[in-house]
């Protein structure tokens, strides 16, 4: 999870603007050090996708920025380290503090709308990392899949890592609806994971929705 704050302003007209910082709960002490970065930097809350494989090159979508949708390229990593994050960029400079990136040895499998009942959900081949945005309150996704009796899956859905807001609720299916397995934590983390082991041969799908049905660009 990511605690500390930003915010990004249009200024509505030219004058004097006062920036108020404190701490949530009106605690502080000696070690409460802070560094407040103040630009014209672009700040978007995210990039989508999340992430890609080691060496290579992502268009990014960045997300959240009252200037709107930009998008960037980034080369990742060939050996990543354990947090890798990009900072967007344009003529104003760079954001003070960068977008958490997860890198790993599958491929990106990104949603394709609509996806919200079984028959269109997207398909993907495991493993994969499959990529999607809650991106209005009530909206839901789905992934399917095919998998073989007795094989085990982790699936663990990132959210919080990389800055999305979203409080995930992550299911397993049947292709014919029937419920296999469900999880909204993760050890007490608002991130989703579930070890799956395959009951049959057949074609599987797993949801994707916001515990309060909330959704949003980021």
């Amino acid at each position: 999870m990511q605690q500390d704050a930003f915010c990004s302003v249009i200024a509505p007209k030219t004058g004097k603007y006062i920036v108020e910082m404190r701490e949530t709960s009106y605690r502080g002490d000696d070690a409460s050090t802070y560094r407040l970065h103040i630009g014209k930097f672009p700040r978007p809350g995210v990039a989508f996708p999340g992430g890609g494989k080691p060496g290579e090159e992502v268009e990014l979508k960045l997300l959240g920025d009252p200037l709107g949708e930009k998008l960037a390229k980034v080369k990742l990593p060939e050996t990543p380290p354990l947090d890798f994050r990009f900072a967007a960029e344009d003529e104003a400079g760079a954001a003070a503090t960068g977008l958490p990136l997860r890198i790993i040895d599958a491929t990106n499998v990104i949603e394709v709308e609509p996806n919200q009942k079984n028959d269109n959900a997207t398909r993907g081949e495991l493993p994969a990392a499959f990529c999607g945005v809650i991106e209005k309150p009530g909206a839901l996704d789905r992934f399917r899949f095919a998998a073989k009796k007795g094989e085990v899956w982790d699936m663990n859905l990132i959210a919080r890592e990389i800055r999305s807001p979203l409080e995930a609720i992550l299911r397993v299916r049947k292709a014919s609806g029937e419920q296999l397995a469900a999880s909204d934590d993760n050890a007490g983390r608002p991130d989703s994971y579930i070890r799956f082991t395959v009951p049959e041969d057949g074609e599987y799908v797993c949801d994707v929705v916001d515990h309060l049905k909330q959704g949003g660009p980021t």
